[in-house]
């Protein structure tokens, strides 16, 4: 039986890039995903 799970954002600053959007928003949006 599984007892823990870990989950890794991973793309935030990739997505912020490609977005043309600062580094922080693309955090901010990343965290929002995961709430």
């Amino acid at each position: 039986m599984i007892e823990h799970i870990a989950i890794i954002p991973d793309g935030n600053r990739r997505y912020a890039k490609e977005h043309g959007v600062p580094t922080l928003e693309g955090h901010q949006r990343g965290a929002e995903v995961m709430h």
